[in-house]
This record gives C-alpha cells, structure tokens and sequence, in this order.
C-alpha cells in the first residue's frame, strides 16, 4: 500500500512538473492569428481566453486576455497589430494588469492604438494620465 502511495505521488510530481514546463508564453511574432491563440491556449492554464480584432483604416490589430488566477485579481493582456510588409502579426503589448480579472478593449475613433479598461471601467493602458 505504501508503494501505491508513493507510486502515485511520483506520477503526479512529473505529471505536474511536465505540465509547468508546457507553459510557453505568446509568441512575439506569428503569421496567423491561430498561432497566437495556440500559444496562449498552452500559457494559460485553466480558464478562458478571450480576444478582440479590430481593423480602423487599414491598420489592424489583434488583442488576446486571460486570467490564469484563482485568488488573484490580475489579467494577462497581449495586442499585436499586423505588419503589412513583413506579412505578420507583431507584438507590441504584454503585461499583467493587476485589480482586473477581465478587461474591455476599445479602437479609438482616432484609429491610433488601444484602449484597455478594467472591470471597473479604469483607463489601464495607455496609462491614464492624472488630471490638473
């Protein structure tokens, strides 16, 4: 019985450890939106993954989200927009927004960048600037 026991706990601890070792981070750079999402499926853990594209004149970008957490208010965020040229989608935003566990992006009407608020409708990126 001890054996089982022991047997078990050596499956788990290499289940466990092999798992960790999957986790990859979104690429910086991919040819399909599919790429980005594959690899964000994998970095995740559990949860959902959420995502946002926008096209405002030609330029277009492609925002991915989740919140890996149980107890943990925080979401990670990575936004991509296409590199006509190169023919691909090109990094340019990753970071964990703590005090949200969900956001909401917006293309603003000036068609420049994003917009990310927190649950609380808090401008968290571009960073708000304090008012006079």
């Amino acid at each position: 019985m001890l054996r089982n026991c022991l047997f078990i706990v050596f499956l788990v601890t290499i289940s466990t450890a092999a798992f960790a070792a999957e986790k990859v981070e979104p690429p910086t750079e991919a040819t399909t939106t599919e790429e980005i999402l594959k690899a964000a499926e994998t970095s995740k853990g559990f949860g959902k993954i959420s995502k946002a594209e926008f096209d405002h004149h030609g330029e277009q970008t492609f925002v991915v989200w989740y919140c890996p957490y149980s107890g943990r208010d925080s979401c990670h965020v990575y936004a991509y927009t296409f590199d006509n040229k190169a023919e691909k989608w090109v990094r340019f935003l990753g970071k964990i927004f703590d005090h949200t566990h969900d956001i909401t992006v917006e293309s603003p009407a000036s068609g420049a960048g994003i917009v990310i608020r927190s649950t609380k409708r808090a401008v968290i990126y571009p960073e708000e600037k304090p008012k006079p």
